[in-house]
């Protein structure tokens, strides 16, 4: 289903639109055809049930999908927030390794540049593929070697190394939070309950007993709503593929400011 991910987002909702308005022309007629092939003594009985049934079921599905477009733009706002916190951990641990001498200070700083350099043109592609990016370990793990062979020959290297160290420990941290977020979606058991219940919204108005223009034209209304959310849903279900997924601009903007320095 990662395919998906490479359409633009009108794309991808014009694809779940006409898939749904398929699936409920083509069920609606053959429900009537069915329905006329079987004619029952009481078809307002039937209406009546049908019509009770589709209101009930309407409410309890408009609030599942309604809550898991709150929950996806959530997940997508907190991706963005962690995103945003791994590049500012960063930019600070950037500024730490200045109390290092000069020539270990330039290989630290430079690791760093090469670091975000590697997220913007390296990993962010893996990320929008679907992967769980893992090749920006060996620049932290030499960068880490560095740091720990460092002997404070003062005490104010010894409190700035201390410093260094617990700044280079919350920015892993803050890498480690994005890379697990990569993974974060829907559940596949509740996309199939989603499934489940659409496909029985659309059995309960094929069921009414109604002339073919209003059957078709209140059918399709219904399942063209249905389809939009679910569409939105699938958009931003991975935070890190698609249009509408997180960028690297927090990454590609510190490294701008530190080329400045």
């Amino acid at each position: 289903m990662l395919w998906i991910y490479s359409l633009h987002s009108w794309q991808l909702m014009a694809v779940v639109a006409i898939f749904f308005l398929t699936v409920n022309l083509i069920g609606t007629l053959l429900v009537r055809w069915w329905k006329h092939t079987n004619r029952s003594n009481h078809p307002s009985e039937k209406m009546e049930v049908s019509s009770a049934f589709f209101e009930n079921h309407g409410v309890y599905l408009s609030i599942l999908v309604g809550l898991l477009a709150v929950g996806v733009y959530g997940n997508m706002t907190e991706s963005d927030d962690k995103v945003h916190a791994e590049a500012v951990a960063a930019s600070a641990l950037y500024r730490c390794f200045s109390v290092y001498p000069q020539q270990l200070q330039s290989t630290l700083q430079e690791q760093m540049r090469e670091y975000l350099r590697h997220v913007v043109e390296i990993e962010w592609p893996q990320q929008q593929a679907g992967e769980s990016p893992k090749t920006g370990q060996p620049i932290l793990q030499a960068m880490h070697q560095n740091l720990i062979r460092f002997e404070p020959a003062t005490r104010g290297q010894e409190v700035g190394h201390g410093e260094a160290l617990e700044a280079f420990r919350h920015f892993n941290e803050k890498r480690r939070e994005r890379l697990f977020a990569i993974e974060s979606s829907i559940e596949p058991l509740l996309w199939y309950v989603v499934i489940a219940g659409a496909v029985l919204n659309m059995i309960l108005v094929w069921l009414m007993d109604l002339d073919l223009g209003n059957h078709l034209l209140y059918g399709s209304i219904n399942v063209f709503f249905q389809a939009a959310l679910i569409g939105y849903i699938l958009a931003m279900d991975n935070p890190f593929m698609g249009e509408l997924s997180v960028d690297s601009k927090p990454y590609q903007n510190v490294l701008e400011e530190l080329d400045r320095l």
